[in-house]
């Protein structure tokens, strides 16, 4: 099997500090792919489009709560719907030295 992949993406990032303790990012990327193959398989193997946004914010100097959104494409080479998935992080300085930290994830 010959394969020739060539990726073509056009990844966007746009960041903005909303004031001293909050900051908010995003991120696009679109990505297409020029596929030569002998066989089928290639096509459908990498994500569409894939959105991020992420927020920190500094509650307080011992305090932070992060959050992120993402959005991956299906996968239909794989049978992979497309999906959205939640990311929260809240952190607590408990010393100079030891952080305390409680993670949630949605699958």
């Amino acid at each position: 099997m010959v394969s020739r992949l060539s990726p073509i993406g056009a990844p966007a990032r746009l960041s903005n500090t909303l004031s001293r303790i909050a900051r908010l990012t995003c991120k696009w990327t679109e990505r297409r792919t020029n596929i030569a193959i002998d066989s089928e398989g290639a096509k459908g193997q990498s994500p569409k489009h894939q959105i991020n946004l992420r927020m920190q914010w500094d509650v307080s100097k011992r305090v932070a709560l992060d959050t992120a959104i993402y959005y991956v494409d299906a996968l239909p080479a794989y049978g992979v719907s497309s999906y959205w998935r939640l990311d929260v992080r809240l952190g607590w300085r408990l010393t100079e030295k030891l952080q305390l930290d409680v993670v949630g994830q949605t699958c």
